[in-house]
């Protein structure tokens, strides 16, 4: 036994932080055992709250919770710890090199032409062109052929009741994800997916499914985890509610003039804040005369591991894919997709 009297202040302090640390492990491994999430008060809480609002029976939401299993390594990736984010150094050619490879671009041609008449369908319901809805398609699952192999029942809950900043967001796409269930009358157990609790071919979160997914081969529902079609549709219906505007051009590399410090006109948020014509006023270089001087656009960086920086233009169609993951890197990978798929977008 530790005598106490004898630590000093600073070993008494260190054992204490040891044991909370402890405990916290320990209360999270307890989980794992049945019933044990059936005692966290936030899960009696969420089980109460869509039992009176959805009419979800008491007895089934026990019966889901109880077995539940928490998914150490999902929560791991979704909430890195600082030291882990600090190796990630993102570099614009690596992230680009993950995505625009030969197998993929070829694999992105054929799937083109295999659904050339939903692609075509898309484009003259909602503006968005083959070559985008493929190139998401292709970043995000390559094409439908990894889709993620977590239980989604698991890590959403998970997520939803750890103490972390995103824990209101996953509370409600687990909420969504037992209405999901209910309405296309799926076992809520049987879904699997990312890490991060996104679904089938398009990777669409539970709530983006409710909301916006779309019944685009008209067999009477909407199946983003077998349907290539209803995943066509509902990627360019997403883009169109989150502002995608038909027959507008994207982006554009552009080049600072020298002694021009670019960084401070970089876009501090996901949309289209500035124009065309005050970047160009402000020592900006575009290379393609396909912008209007009144559009509305922005600036985005690109980081390379060399310290150097590229440059693009953004419009509010680069920004509408933005919205599908919150990343300059993200979007302009789907575009450099697009374009290696089919050079016009």
């Amino acid at each position: 036994m530790i005598k106490l009297k004898n630590l000093s202040k600073n070993d008494f302090f260190t054992i204490l932080v040891s044991v909370l640390f402890s405990l916290a492990g320990t209360t999270l491994e307890a989980k794992n055992i049945k019933n044990e999430w059936l005692k966290d008060k936030d899960v009696k809480k969420f089980i109460s709250h869509i039992n009176k609002k959805h009419e979800f029976s008491v007895r089934y939401l026990n019966n889901n919770f109880k077995n539940l299993k928490y998914q150490k390594s999902a929560f791991k990736l979704i909430n890195p710890k600082d030291k882990e984010k600090k190796k990630k150094i993102k570099s614009w050619q690596d992230y680009k090199n993950r995505f625009v490879t030969e197998k993929v671009i070829k694999d992105g041609r054929l799937f083109l032409s295999k659904h050339k008449k939903n692609l075509e369908k898309a484009y003259k319901i909602y503006g968005v062109p083959a070559s985008v809805i493929v190139g998401i398609l292709g970043v995000e699952t390559r094409y439908g052929e990894i889709t993620g192999d977590y239980k989604s029942l698991d890590t959403l809950a998970t997520f939803a009741f750890e103490d972390f900043k995103r824990k209101k967001f996953f509370l409600n796409e687990l909420e969504h994800l037992f209405l999901l269930a209910r309405e296309n009358d799926i076992d809520v157990n049987s879904f699997r997916g990312s890490f991060a609790g996104a679904l089938g071919i398009p990777q669409f979160m539970p709530s983006s499914w409710r909301n916006f997914a779309v019944d685009f081969d008209n067999d009477g529902k909407i199946n983003l985890l077998k349907s290539p079609a209803d995943a066509i549709g509902s990627i360019a219906n997403y883009l169109s509610i989150h502002g995608w505007k038909p027959n507008e051009v994207s982006h554009a590399r552009i080049y600072p003039k020298t002694n021009l410090n670019p960084s401070k006109f970089v876009a501090s948020s996901l949309k289209a804040e500035s124009s065309v014509r005050e970047l160009a006023d402000a020592g900006f270089i575009l290379d393609s005369r396909l912008f209007p001087p009144n559009l509305n656009a922005s600036l985005i960086d690109l980081p390379e591991k060399d310290g150097t920086v590229k440059y693009w233009l953004a419009t509010q169609n680069f920004f509408a894919v933005t919205k599908y993951n919150r990343s300059f890197m993200y979007a302009a990978a789907v575009f450099s997709l697009a374009e290696s798929i089919s050079p016009k977008i």
